[in-house]
């Protein structure tokens, strides 16, 4: 039977700064995902491996009960409403309450339905070495045996998740036939990020919603500015000064590359942004979501990418879209340009708690766009 004043003693003994992760001198343990495609039949039972030279000890699998009242526990201090509703546990799990004198404590860690990695050392072991031997064995993993394991650093994903179907429906059967035609490129973006649990693909996926329009609106805004030459009086095809004008506002919209037009992507986001989204009903949708969202953006620029401030609450101008547009691009530029050495580099997994809050964001931006296109 299962001692559990020792197990929560042995809790007291490790660190938890960490989120998703507890270690002691000689133990460390890290949630983790599964990210591929239908599991194979061996992983249905927990992957260990002893590294006898070295004095190592993995398993892949079953959380140890210390490690999941951890994460339960941080769960619950996140969103209380969220472990009230956490899913039922399955059949064979109610099974083996009554197969077992330790079923209650079986019950609540099969219930969690968590993964994690258990690493163990015959010695003292530093947090770094943890973990560089936990990068080490996912690499492993996923070049022996093809089997794509990830850590999970934030429980947000989760959280996430259970609070957009807590706002939305939530249930099939309340739905009604969709009325409207969306564009499916957007929608085959928007369904992409929705399916992964990476916040770095989620954001990029929901930004290529936005990015479809860039070259239809950024040319329109040209056209206009061109139109608004020609059509004034004081303009003439015959004075070369006025041809002159014309072509210098051209040229400071348009660049060249490789011989090739590119168009200004951050002024086209802005513009996309000014077309397509209402930022009053963007932020109405973000508070709904989770309150503390709106001071988060306000309160400072982005860590990994240095986005800008910007308060959705002040008045919906130009300089407000401004800012919008500035703080995701950023973001999406230290997403996808990876150079080693780079100031503003996002780092995969270290980096997830300061990508996170930026994730709903583009999720009601995408939204507001793909309605405000759709057709009847």
């Amino acid at each position: 039977m299962v001692d559990i004043e020792g197990v929560l003693e042995e809790i007291g003994h490790y660190d938890l700064n960490e989120e998703t992760q507890i270690f002691n001198e000689t133990a460390a343990e890290f949630l983790v995902v599964y990210s591929g495609p239908p599991r194979p039949v061996w992983s249905r039972a927990d992957l260990e491996i002893e590294d006898e030279v070295d004095g190592y000890k993995y398993r892949l699998g079953k959380p140890s009960l210390a490690f999941a009242l951890a994460i339960a526990d941080r769960i619950y201090s996140s969103d209380a409403e969220f472990a009230r509703r956490h899913r039922a546990p399955s059949p064979m799990a109610r099974q083996r309450f009554f197969d077992s004198e330790d079923a209650p404590l079986d019950l609540f860690v099969d219930n969690l339905r968590i993964t994690s990695l258990r690493i163990e050392s015959d010695e003292k072991t530093s947090h770094s070495t943890f973990q560089a031997l936990a990068d080490s064995f996912y690499f492993h993993v996923g070049y022996n045996l093809d089997y794509p394991v990830v850590p999970r650093p934030t429980l947000q994903e989760s959280l996430r998740r259970h609070r957009i179907q807590y706002l939305r429906r939530g249930k099939a059967d309340s739905l009604d036939a969709p009325h409207k035609r969306y564009i499916p490129d957007l929608v085959h973006n928007y369904q992409l990020a929705l399916s992964t649990d990476s916040p770095m693909l989620s954001y990029i996926s929901y930004y290529h919603v936005a990015e479809h329009w860039f070259e239809e609106v950024f040319q329109n805004d040209i056209a206009v500015k061109l139109q608004a030459v020609i059509t004034s009086p004081g303009f003439s095809y015959r004075r070369m000064k006025d041809m002159r004008r014309l072509i210098k506002t051209v040229s400071e919209e348009l660049k060249t590359r490789d011989d090739e037009v590119v168009i200004n992507e951050l002024s086209a986001l802005k513009l996309t942004l000014m077309r397509y989204v209402n930022i009053s009903e963007l932020a109405d949708s973000i508070d709904a979501f989770d309150s503390s969202l709106l001071k988060h953006y306000s309160d400072g620029a982005v860590a990994f990418s240095g986005g800008d401030a910007v308060n959705l609450r002040d008045t919906p101008d130009e300089k407000l879209y401004g800012r919008l547009a500035r703080r995701i691009y950023k973001n999406r530029n230290a997403l996808v340009h990876r150079k080693n050495g780079a100031k503003s580099r996002f780092a995969p997994f270290r980096d997830d708690h300061a990508l996170d809050p930026e994730v709903p964001i583009m999720r009601f931006i995408a939204e507001q766009i793909i309605i405000s296109s759709a057709t009847v």
